[in-house]
């Protein structure tokens, strides 16, 4: 599942199911899995992270 979560594209790579509710595995995108084109720069990806 693809979604825009505070700007960043991100991409659920797994569903992990626990006690109370169930956890999302998401990695951003920062290439096109198809054509190799930048869609975001790395330092967007690196301030996402740290606000999480």
């Amino acid at each position: 599942m693809f979604r825009v979560d505070e700007g960043v594209l991100s991409l659920t790579i797994g569903i992990v199911p626990m006690a109370k509710e169930v956890g999302h595995f998401t990695k951003p995108i920062r290439f096109c899995p198809f054509c190799g084109t930048e869609l975001q720069l790395e330092n967007d990806i690196q301030t996402w992270y740290q606000t999480r």
